[in-house]
């Protein structure tokens, strides 16, 4: 399911802060700072493409998997669970 571009910007951009332990962006138009567990699985079914820079940061899941905001969302909530 492709997914509004605001929701992917803030995965990225909470990627590209190193994950921090909040999530900002908008709902209905109004800033919100959600926990990474909730953000990540709104995004669940979004099967967009993580852009190259984005897919770096994250090197132990590139490998083999299918490289879709979902795909990565789940890694990181199944990574989280391990921790």
């Amino acid at each position: 399911m492709h997914y509004p571009g605001h929701l992917r910007e803030a995965f990225i951009t909470w990627a590209e802060d190193g994950c921090p332990p909040t999530v900002e962006l908008e709902v209905a138009y109004e800033p919100v700072r959600w926990p990474p567990e909730r953000f990540l699985r709104r995004m669940l079914r979004c099967s967009d493409i993580v852009p190259q820079d984005i897919r770096a940061l994250f090197p132990e899941w590139e490998a083999g998997r299918r490289r879709t905001f979902a795909s990565l969302a789940y890694w990181l909530l199944d990574d989280a669970a391990a921790a």
